[in-house]
């Protein structure tokens, strides 16, 4: 399945969409298991409310305060699609106010060619 000009972030919300990738187009919203779908995403922009993700990393509960905007977004099931590619991409606002890679430069509103998810985890080429 693709998906152009997407809205994608991880829903910690709780309730049976709990830990599961949200996917917003104009018309849909999915909420996809991330134990049986991959995410192949190109064109993408990091997104990030800082104002949010500064009060949460300073002890605030969570809020939503990060998605990435993605041009087209590609969805494969996880058991024909697991070969990890690029560099490891982190978000965490308990742990950081802002994206992050695995040197912990901040990431915030970069552009990226591609990210991929396997499971819960996020890979990026850029």
């Amino acid at each position: 399945m693709i998906i152009e000009n997407a809205k994608v972030r991880f829903n910690l919300a709780k309730g049976k969409t709990f830990m599961k990738w949200k996917v917003e187009d104009d018309s849909n919203v999915l909420y996809l298991d991330p134990n049986r779908w991959s995410l192949i995403m190109k064109g993408c922009v990091l997104h990030n409310n800082i104002k949010k993700a500064k009060e949460i990393f300073n002890g605030a509960n969570k809020d939503v305060c990060a998605w990435i905007n993605v041009s087209e977004l590609e969805i494969h099931p996880s058991e024909f699609f697991n070969i990890e590619m690029g560099d490891p991409l982190y978000y965490n606002p308990k742990e950081s106010p802002y994206w992050y890679n695995f040197d912990g430069d901040n990431m915030d509103f970069m552009s990226l060619s591609t990210i991929q998810s396997i499971g819960k985890e996020l890979n990026y080429i850029n």
